[in-house]
């Protein structure tokens, strides 16, 4: 007679199992503690997930106290991350259930939104990764198959304000959005045709879409805020990201759709320079951080546009293992990251030489983070494409860096787990990842490089650019590097950031000159 049931266990064909491991969890779960406090639920777990597929968020039992909290350091952990805060309980039942439920979730399983008006449950299930979540509705009798909610439409999943309520979800290029309720999605619709050619990315709304906050850009768009009111058929601006850049000072940008080398159909977004026709110019290859689960998408680029401003296509391919795709192209990028990721960027660039936009002869790579790598594997791994590459904040030294992450985050963590299977190294005889480290391979450089780094980078310590920059500099090679004084990874400080967007264009020009 629980109206809240702490919990139910099943497997992936709904059948109700005894919470073994290998099961799918469903929890009902509520983010108002008061049901709890009153009596009429047992445990309310609400987590989060980062990038790395953790949980970082706590359950809370009885009376508000917290009964276990994840961390992602690799201390004081019971397995795969279970770390008891209190363990005395009145009932040991209870302990039980918790453990069971946190080390299925840790195992990369799921966590329950709460949906009461319905007899089925909408579950998210999330790979181990944490690369995908969709959302399921499953009744908790077990009875039925788990039906997929809204698929396809996995951009984004759009909740009621204040009770979590699944209302809908956008596609990919957010240009249609499905809603169980037919006026919800003939709002979005009317809100989204008043702006033609330009993304529209909805930020907050009423429960019934008849005001929203949206964000546009591309396009002549560097980005707008907006207020729509459906009743009045208005939208008025409320804030622009760039004030000071002009329309006429903007790049087209597009989607560019090609084909690896093994056949595999990719995509990258174009940029191009202010009103330019788009044929044989110098290119930028950019390609994004990450590398899985993440992508780059059409809109306003500030990095891209910036290099676009001085003449230079730029293509950010979304190589295998990005994300908006399903989840099966995301795991094709494990184990590639210098491998068949750098060969997707080479193709992207053959590609827009085919079809006669870039001049292939006059390409530079460009990146940040994982891209950062890439840049530099580009001209070191791979040979012959580029006239120069720049790494900002990149990874020269995988086995480094797994020797960091290890003492920073713990052997034994999920951000481990995950490392170790995104670069191949979670099986016997996996390569050897000296083989596809640049600082192993400072002697192969065939292009000038520039290294940029902040100094207090934490994801990727600044030992990364000078080990590189004493190889390079050994091997007799061409290497700049420009040390960014209180800079993080994530270059979050305006002066950093005009400081590195300042030394790669000077970079690219010296050795690609636009014109």
């Amino acid at each position: 007679g629980n109206e809240y049931p702490f919990f139910a266990w099943m497997n992936k064909e709904g059948i109700p199992t005894d919470g073994s491991e290998g099961g799918v969890t469903v929890l009902q779960q509520s983010f108002d503690i008061q049901p709890m406090i009153q009596g009429q639920a047992d445990c309310i777990s609400v987590m989060t997930y980062n990038e790395y597929g953790q949980a970082l968020d706590a359950g809370y039992g009885p009376d508000n106290l917290t009964i276990f909290n994840y961390t992602d350091m690799g201390n004081d952990l019971l397995e795969d991350g279970l770390y008891v805060m209190e363990d005395t309980l009145d009932d040991p039942a209870k302990v039980d259930a918790y453990t069971r439920f946190v080390k299925a979730s840790m195992k990369g399983w799921a966590y329950a939104l709460e949906n009461p008006e319905e007899a089925a449950e909408i579950v998210v299930e999330m790979d181990d990764t944490g690369a995908a979540a969709r959302y399921f509705e499953v009744a908790l009798n077990g009875a039925g198959e788990p039906v997929e909610l809204f698929a396809g439409f996995k951009v984004g999943y759009l909740m009621e304000a204040h009770n979590s309520v699944l209302l809908g979800a956008l596609n990919p290029e957010r240009t249609e959005a499905k809603f169980e309720d037919p006026k919800l999605t003939a709002r979005y619709q009317a809100a989204r045709k008043a702006f033609p050619g330009y993304q529209y990315h909805l930020l907050a709304y009423t429960d019934d879409l008849g005001r929203m906050i949206a964000r546009t850009d591309g396009g002549d768009d560097s980005g707008t805020y907006w207020l729509v009111d459906i009743a009045t058929g208005s939208a008025k601006v409320l804030a622009e990201d760039y004030p000071s850049i002009k329309s006429k000072q903007v790049g087209a940008t597009r989607l560019y759709a090609y084909k690896a080398a093994d056949g595999l159909a990719l995509e990258g977004v174009l940029t191009l320079p202010p009103g330019s026709p788009g044929k044989n110019l110098p290119v930028v290859v950019m390609p994004h951080g990450g590398p899985i689960g993440v992508d780059d998408e059409v809109g306003f680029d500030w990095w891209a546009q910036a290099l676009a401003s001085r003449g230079y296509a730029v293509f950010q391919p979304n190589y295998r293992g990005s994300s908006g795709h399903e989840l099966e192209f995301e795991r094709k990028g494990y184990g590639e990251w210098g491998r068949k990721m750098l060969s997707d960027m080479a193709d992207g660039l053959a590609a827009l030489a085919m079809d006669g936009v870039v001049d292939p002869k006059r390409a530079c790579i460009v990146g940040a983070s994982y891209g950062g790598y890439a840049a530099l594997a580009g001209v070191t791994v791979q040979q012959g494409l580029y006239k120069c590459a720049a790494s900002v904040g990149g990874v020269s030294d995988i086995p480094r860096l797994l020797a960091y992450d290890a003492d920073h985050r713990g052997s034994q963590s999920a951000a481990m787990r995950f490392m170790k299977k995104a670069l191949g190294q979670d099986t016997p005889g996996a390569p050897a990842l000296a083989d596809i480290s640049p600082v192993r391979l400072a002697a192969r450089a065939d292009a000038p490089i520039l290294l940029v780094h902040g100094k207090d980078d934490t994801m990727v310590e600044i030992e990364q650019s000078r080990e590189m920059e004493r190889a390079l500099r050994a091997a007799g090679k061409s290497v700049e590097f420009v040390e960014l004084a209180g800079e993080d990874h994530w270059l979050s400080r305006s002066e950093t950031r005009t400081a590195m967007l300042k030394a790669v264009a000077a970079f690219v020009q010296k050795y690609n000159p636009a014109e």
